[in-house]
Parts: C-alpha cells; structure tokens; sequence
C-alpha cells in the first residue's frame, strides 16, 4: 500500500513540474510578440509625439495616443495589401517607397481628420509620421543590399 502512495505522489510532482514548464513556456512564447508590438506602438507614439513637440502642435496626449493605435492598425492590415499592389505596379524600389510615403500621408491625414484633428496638425503629423517610416525603411532596403553584396 505504501508503495503505491508513494508512485501516486511521484507522478503528481510530475504533473507539477509539467504545469510549471507549460506556464513558463507560454510566458516566453506571448512575451517576444508582446515586446515587438510594444516597440512599434512605443515608436509611433514617438514620432507622434516628436512632430507635435517639434511643431509646437496643440495635439492632446489622448489624441495622439489613439492616432498611434489607428496607424498602428492601418499599417499592419491596409498597408500591407496597398504595399504588395505598390511593388507590383512599380518595378523600381525608389518609386515604390515614394507611392508608399504619399499614400501613407493621405491615410494618416484621413486618420487624422476622422480622429477630429484641425487640419494644419493633422497635414503636419501625418507628414513627419509617413516621413520617418520612409527613411526607416530606405534604411531598411540599404541593410539589405549591404548583407547581399557581402
């Protein structure tokens, strides 16, 4: 009898030990999707921020904070199908990334003017924003041609 108590205790300390490295696991694996989106969020909320400080721009914290969660949502969904159309229709890379820039100012000053923003900080904010996404990603496509050369 005691020699079952004692396997039935063994196996429920392994249940336990399983439990603990299933909570572990999920916890890492939730944390880097987390973290990345986080970034981005926290990167447009400061070129939002940084045109409306540089501009002097009467934009409230609230205002700018949802015209940051409605980029954000516009260029992972939107974006990326007007993207994929832009690269298609337009061969060379410089063309593409200025069709992209000034299609991103006319979405983020149509974001801007659903969002209520006067129209001089909403030209002005969805310029510097779609700007600052450019040069990232002209940054972006120089890294790629360098690792390619290499």
């Amino acid at each position: 009898m005691t020699l079952i108590y004692q396997g039935e205790k063994d196996e429920l300390k392994k249940n336990k030990r399983k439990i603990f490295h299933a909570t572990a696991t999920a916890f890492i694996l939730a944390f880097a999707p987390t973290a990345a989106i986080a970034f981005v969020v926290f990167a447009l909320f400061g070129s939002t921020t940084f045109a409306n400080h540089v501009f002097s721009l009467d934009v409230s914290i609230n205002q700018l904070m949802v015209l940051t969660v409605s980029i954000f949502i516009y260029l992972y969904t939107v974006d990326s199908l007007i993207e994929v159309i832009v690269k298609h229709l337009t061969e060379t890379s410089i063309y593409s990334h200025i069709t992209l820039l000034l299609i991103r100012i006319l979405a983020f000053y149509s974001l801007g003017v659903m969002l209520g923003l006067n129209q001089t900080s909403n030209v002005i904010i969805a310029a510097a924003v779609s700007f600052i996404i450019f040069l990232i990603e002209l940054l972006d496509v120089g890294n790629r041609r360098k690792e390619n050369n290499e």
